[in-house]
């Protein structure tokens, strides 16, 4: 018997579907709309600005949804946006004073908190609110509220109305309190949104207008960076996926819908390098670093990489561009110091040293805090470094310094998980 006789062969096209082994009334794919599917797919990837727009419109999604909120039983609630923990209402107390009472005094606001109002944020008002408030005592030694009053809600009394009020600590009870009440954080981020939440000053729209306007500044900053980066890649599809990474793969994405100052910062800082390095507009990029000095006071370190990127191209009178906006803004901020607390160098965050190393690796490695735990896309950029130093030299080496310099700072500070 011959085993290597060749099989026989089988017409498959002549044979029913159910001789072929699947249904023959069983849908196919239609050639048409295969052709049309291909047609739209080389249409979205041929634009840039469709990217971009989602990009975008992914950026400013999470305005849409808050997190849980007191008295709602889901986890997520499409509701107007609210701020949610942290520093947030401390923050919105100070737009609140600034908008209402046309001044920086805390006290009144603080008390109205107590008392049921909606200065720090719908789901905070009534709530047992510490004072994230700052003074010089009489002997002049910087104070701050936690240290004088009771910060646990339990030991805080109430008025006949209902209203909280907190308790002095024990060893405090003679402590002399000060006439005003001004924040330990810079008025920066309140001066800036002052304007477009006026015209909803007492009521809840303060607080959703604030969110929308941080999810455009990050906006803001995603533009800049892209314009940043463009000698740093070969075309715009390398373009928008550096930028969607960095933007939508690390906390940013976070950092757009709450009230802090990180957002305003990425955007001064990233419009500030753009301003400086790609249109040579030095009097912008110094006004950019200048209202964030407001926000952060030590944000001016980031202009001496651009300074000395002047000296580097014999720009003297650049330099002179770039740092008439800072003297302005220092100055006007060593004023409000002496307004506020009687002295230029009286300044409502006291500086404390802690040790660099640990601030270091607990930045990096911290399970709360921790950079390569939040954003570990950044082990891209670590080990893409020397592809950057070797395409663009002077200004990966700008951008290099700027990190250092502005790390070694925060690292250093006790509170180095804040900064």
């Amino acid at each position: 018997m011959n085993t290597d006789a060749p099989a026989p062969m089988i017409d498959y096209e002549a044979l029913s579907g159910d001789d072929r082994g699947f249904d023959s009334a069983a849908p196919t794919a239609n050639p048409d709309e295969i052709i049309h599917l291909k047609e739209a797919w080389q249409w979205v990837s041929t634009r840039a600005w469709v990217w971009r727009v989602l990009i975008y419109l992914l950026l400013v999604a999470p305005l849409f949804v808050s997190g849980p909120l007191p008295g709602f039983p889901l986890p997520l609630n499409v509701v107007w946006p609210r701020i949610h923990s942290g520093d947030e209402p401390h923050y919105l107390i100070i737009l609140s004073s600034l908008i209402q009472d046309g001044d920086l005094d805390l006290a009144n606001n603080y008390n109205s908190v107590h008392a049921g109002g909606g200065d720090a944020g719908r789901s905070f008002a009534g709530q047992p609110l510490d004072h994230h408030v700052s003074w010089y005592d009489d002997n002049g030694k910087f104070t701050l509220w936690w240290r004088v009053f009771e910060i646990e809600p339990g030991k805080w009394s109430r008025q006949p109305n209902g209203a909280l009020v907190p308790t002095l600590r024990k060893d405090r009870l003679t402590t002399s309190l000060p006439e005003h009440q001004y924040s330990w954080h810079p008025p920066g981020i309140a001066i800036l949104l002052a304007i477009p939440t006026y015209p909803f000053r007492g009521t809840g729209g303060v607080e959703s207008v604030a969110l929308m306007c941080t999810a455009l500044t990050v906006v803001l900053a995603c533009f800049c960076f892209e314009k940043l980066i463009t000698p740093f890649v070969n075309n715009w599809r390398q373009q928008l996926l550096v930028t969607g990474t960095v933007f939508l793969g690390t906390p940013i994405w976070h950092y757009g819908r709450t009230l802090f100052n990180e957002p305003y910062l990425l955007c001064f800082s990233l419009a500030a390098y753009t301003l400086a390095l790609r249109y040579n507009r030095y009097v912008a990029a110094g006004t950019c670093i200048a209202l964030g000095i407001w926000m952060k006071p030590p944000f001016a370190l980031l202009a001496i990489p651009l300074a000395m990127n002047c000296v580097i191209k014999k720009q003297v009178f650049a330099i002179f561009r770039l740092f008439s906006p800072l003297a302005v803004s220092v100055g006007l901020l060593l004023w409000m110091n002496h307004q506020m607390h009687g002295a230029v160098g009286a300044s409502s965050t006291a500086w404390q040293w802690g040790n660099p190393i640990s601030g270091s690796f607990k930045l990096f490695f911290s399970i709360e805090h921790g950079i390569l735990l939040y954003s570990p896309i950044v082990v891209v950029a670590f080990v893409c470094l020397p592809q950057f130093f070797t395409k663009r030299f002077p200004e990966s080496a700008i951008f290099g310094l700027a990190f250092i310099l502005y790390f070694l700072l925060m690292v250093s500070w006790v509170s180095w998980h804040g900064g």
